[in-house]
C-alpha cells in the first residue's frame, strides 16, 4: 500500500484522503478500539491491528 501511494506525483497528495497513510491504516484500529470501548487486553489489541493491517 505504501509504495502505491508514494507512486503518485506529489501534487495530487493533497488530494488524496492524507499524506500519511500509515495514519489510515491505523485509523481502523483506532475506530474499533472506540467502538469496543478497548481492545479487550493487550493480546487481543496486537491480534486486532494485525488481523486489520493484513486485510488492508
Amino acid at each position: 500500500m505504501l509504495r502505491e501511494y508514494f507512486m503518485y506525483p506529489a501534487e495530487r497528495w493533497s488530494h488524496i484522503r492524507t499524506t500519511n497513510p500509515i495514519e489510515s491504516i491505523f485509523a481502523t484500529v483506532r475506530l474499533r478500539t472506540r467502538v469496543t470501548k478497548g481492545p479487550g487486553s493487550r493480546t487481543a489489541g496486537v491480534a486486532m491491528a494485525y488481523k486489520l493491517i493484513e486485510a488492508a
